[in-house]
């Protein structure tokens, strides 16, 4: 909402009622939420003092893992951008280090720490890989390189300033408001090409888009 506040909503299934971890926490007085992100059954959200809060979705009740209790902040710096896959999770810092933890990295907090003068912009995590947008605008990546999102970036197009991947296949949008889509899909590896332009010409630009399994 126009005041930071997120409100969740769900049609109950089958006559179960929602579980109070569908719902996003309290904040406390004074903070608000800057982002919110869904991946798989839990979904999360980054707040305006720096820190990241996840929480599940769904209407059975379901145990808090590990993972779900993300690391603070070092003082100074804030997370910024949130990414959740399944039982793995990945912020970006305001100092452009990214921090991974959860399934992932056996459960162990790791940092990401981009070469000498440059940041990381944007992440996400998707189908086992970690991509990611640096500030010279060539994309990053690590974990699974069987889907050949890790070993085959488009990094002879950009500069890439937002990633998105999910199920194989990865999209990167370019300074110039076009989509790069690379990666493998129902069984078919499509290399690297330029996609459409975000939106024609004189149209409203869009703020946001969420997309989560249908």
């Amino acid at each position: 909402t126009n005041n930071g506040q997120v409100i969740a909503a769900e049609i109950p299934n089958g006559g179960l009622s929602p579980s109070p971890a569908a719902f996003p926490p309290v904040l406390p007085t004074g903070v608000h939420w800057t982002s919110i992100e869904l991946g798989g059954t839990y979904a999360g959200g980054t707040r305006s003092d720096g820190h990241v809060e996840i929480w599940g979705h769904g209407s059975l009740p379901l145990p808090v893992p590990s993972f779900a209790q993300p690391p603070k902040p070092p003082a100074g710096t804030a997370f910024t951008k949130l990414s959740i896959e399944a039982s793995s999770c990945a912020a970006l810092r305001s100092a452009g280090v990214i921090a991974v933890w959860g399934a992932t990295t056996g459960q162990k907090l790791l940092y990401i720490t981009p070469p000498s003068g440059l940041r990381y912009i944007d992440l996400q995590l998707g189908g086992g890989t970690l991509l990611a947008v640096r500030s010279d605008g060539k994309l990053a990546a690590w974990g699974e390189t069987t889907g050949t999102l890790a070993e085959n970036l488009p990094n002879h197009q950009g500069p890439f300033t937002k990633i998105f991947t999910g199920e194989g296949i990865g999209y990167a949008l370019d300074a110039a408001g076009h989509i790069t889509h690379w990666g493998q899909r129902w069984n078919h590896f499509e290399p690297p090409r330029p996609g459409f332009r975000v939106l024609p010409s004189g149209r409203p630009a869009f703020r946001k888009l969420l997309v989560n399994h249908g």
